[in-house]
């Protein structure tokens, strides 16, 4: 990924970036604070702000990745490896197997100033071995135990994440998820290229990072978010200070790339994490988004299931006479006030659901393709022209939006799934595509088996 930067700090303006710096050593903070660029960046993130306001400081538990010339004294500077193809600075871990890749981050962590060392990143290459290898490797390492690891060197091993629903979710990825949980730190990287992260995914990894890390406190505290350059800094502070999102953000936050935007992501951190003399400080601005309520996770538990048993219509719910080939056709397909169960689950009218989920009801048959919404009644109207006899099967989709648009925002899910003790299938779905999830539920007629015909469309009379 590259970005344009104006970089006009050179020697002497990182020789004066240093001394402010070393005047600002003060309490050990907690959190963990991260620059990943380059060292005129670095010199700008650190140095004084306009009208003499602190940059970043030491006792923001400050670190650098390695830089040219390096900007941050020696016991702040930490090692890195690649997750993939090797380069000048970074040997790669790949293809080393689990005693080749200890020993390469035991020697990264041993010789790194701040005794870190951070894999950049754990992707695609992670899945199947490479993840089991991985995690392996911080097996050994956790059980050697030098003065400057005295819980492990496993816990000196940082790793950054640019998939984080694949790595959470997909089968595949378990090794990668085991090293996540022995690891010193989970760094997720909120962009990917020039994309960054959707609210919902705000909403989801973090907290559900959280939630495969968690066993103490300690271990919550090790999960991280990762802003670049390229975008509006405003905007992805504003996402990671609402909801679960606002807890990870208070163990520090990296800064990987960030460029001419280097200054706005030093404005927006000193909002959020101010100058205090406490060792953990608060985050300030966090703000608040919809919960998904224990009925509510339950009822969409519930309406998941339906997936594999159908949803009959109600009796009298579709009236239509035979459908022909050829013939033009109108049906109205009545589902009822709630026979998801949602509106119940969600406290709110069977008629506020159906209008605000905007559920679209399927229509496909023999030449028909046909998408319509559900109306706040709980109809679907429907005209179609089918071209061929064959049956003619029918599916409600409820989209990722759904709950959202019935809350009233993008709502916080799944922490509220995990507490509730759903299938866990729902949750690593919605953890796999926060923004793009959904509910289709086949519907059958009384009586019929799942995913049966609704209707069948017979030749035209001879």
């Amino acid at each position: 990924m590259t970005r344009p930067r104006t970089l006009h700090a050179g020697l002497g303006a990182l020789a004066v970036a240093g001394a402010a710096l070393s005047g600002a050593v003060g309490t050990a903070s907690a959190r963990i604070t991260v620059l990943d660029d380059d060292a005129a960046t670095i010199a700008r993130a650190i140095a004084p702000r306009p009208g003499g306001a602190s940059g970043l400081r030491l006792d923001d538990n400050l670190n650098q990745l390695p830089s040219t010339p390096a900007v941050l004294p020696f016991s702040r500077q930490a090692a890195r490896v690649s997750g993939g193809a090797p380069t000048a600075s970074a040997p790669s871990i790949l293809g080393r197997g689990p005693a080749g890749m200890a020993s390469l981050l035991r020697d990264r962590v041993r010789t790194s100033g701040v005794h870190r060392v951070f894999v950049d990143d754990v992707g695609a290459a992670f899945a199947g071995d490479e993840g089991d290898d991985l995690a392996a490797a911080l097996e050994i390492l956790a059980k050697e135990r030098p003065s400057y690891a005295p819980v492990g060197v496993s816990r000196r091993v940082h790793l950054y994440v640019s998939s984080p629903g694949r790595l959470l979710a997909d089968p595949g990825w378990a090794g990668a998820r085991t090293a996540l949980a022995r690891s010193g730190g989970v760094w997720l990287k909120t962009f990917a290229g020039e994309t960054t992260w959707a609210p919902a995914e705000w909403l989801a990894w973090p907290s559900e990072s959280v939630a495969q890390m968690s066993g103490s406190a300690s271990l919550a505290a090790r999960v991280h978010v990762v802003f670049s350059g390229g975008g509006s800094q405003s905007a992805a502070w504003s996402l990671a200070r609402a909801g679960s999102a606002c807890a990870v953000l208070g163990n520090g936050p990296g800064g990987y790339r960030l460029g001419d935007d280097v200054d706005d992501f030093v404005a927006e951190y000193r909002r959020s994490l101010p100058i205090t003399t406490t060792t953990k400080q608060p985050v300030t601005g966090c703000t608040g988004v919809p919960t998904l309520s224990a009925a509510g996770a339950r009822g969409l538990d519930a309406a998941a299931d339906l997936e594999t048993s159908g949803l009959a219509i109600p009796e009298g719910g579709l009236v239509t006479p035979p459908l022909s080939a050829g013939e033009p056709a109108q049906l109205t397909v009545q589902l009822g006030p709630d026979p998801l169960g949602l509106a119940a689950a969600l406290g709110v009218s069977s008629e506020a659901f159906w209008t605000a989920a905007q559920a679209r009801l399927e229509v496909r048959g023999p030449g028909v393709a046909d998408d319509v919404v559900i109306e706040g009644d709980g109809a679907a109207r429907v005209e179609f022209t089918p071209n061929a006899p064959g049956p003619v099967r029918m599916r409600v989709v409820l989209d990722h939006g759904a709950i959202a648009r019935t809350l009233g925002g993008e709502p916080d899910l799944v922490g509220p799934l995990r507490v509730a003790g759903v299938d866990p299938a729902l949750v690593r779905r919605v953890v796999a595509d926060p923004s793009g999830w959904s509910l289709t539920v086949p519907l059958e007629q009384p009586g019929g088996a799942p995913g049966s015909p609704v209707l069948e469309i017979v030749p035209p009379p001879s």
